[in-house]
């Protein structure tokens, strides 16, 4: 689902610049910001499904929320000069660009990785470290299949297509 509300941000702004426009404003974005914040820690838990059932919102309408939320933090962040000015700031490229560079294993292994930290810790931790330490796990994981399983096939790969 959070796939399509990229696509329908990309849509309104090739199709609908005005209105694409209009959701740029600093009070949508801090409109969904708070909305973002008070569902995740007054409300419930939303960004960490429960593998338990022990939610305020079910898991299903509390990530639909949740992607709904940050697609509207795009058309802000979109143009803001100071997330520009930080786009070109090293460390924020660097960042970005690992993201991007791991963002498919981020994609095939963070459901597994967070249902095993929230169903088999037995720590009685609080949601906000469980979230953090999978994402430290995931991050992990990904970055080692990144440079030990799929950036040798993509070298391998382009070396065979240069050869031909």
């Amino acid at each position: 689902d959070a796939i399509i509300y990229g696509f329908a941000m990309a849509n309104i702004k090739i199709h609908y610049p005005n209105f694409f426009n209009r959701l740029s404003s600093a009070k949508v974005f801090a409109a969904s910001v708070i909305i973002f914040l008070i569902l995740n820690i007054y409300i419930g838990n939303t960004l960490v499904y429960d593998f338990v059932g022990a939610k305020t919102i079910p898991g299903t309408i509390g990530f639909t929320l949740v992607g709904i939320l940050i697609s509207l933090w795009v058309p802000f962040l979109n143009d803001h000069w100071f997330v520009r000015k930080i786009g070109n700031f090293s460390p924020a490229k660097a960042v970005f660009g690992h993201v991007s560079q791991y963002s498919y294993c981020l994609y095939l292994v963070h459901y597994t990785v967070f249902g095993i930290i929230i169903t088999y810790t037995t720590l009685s931790m609080h949601w906000f470290i469980q979230f953090v330490l999978a994402l430290i796990i995931i991050f992990m994981i990904s970055a080692a299949s990144y440079y030990y399983f799929e950036k040798p096939i993509l070298d391998w790969r382009d070396r065979k297509i240069r050869l031909t």
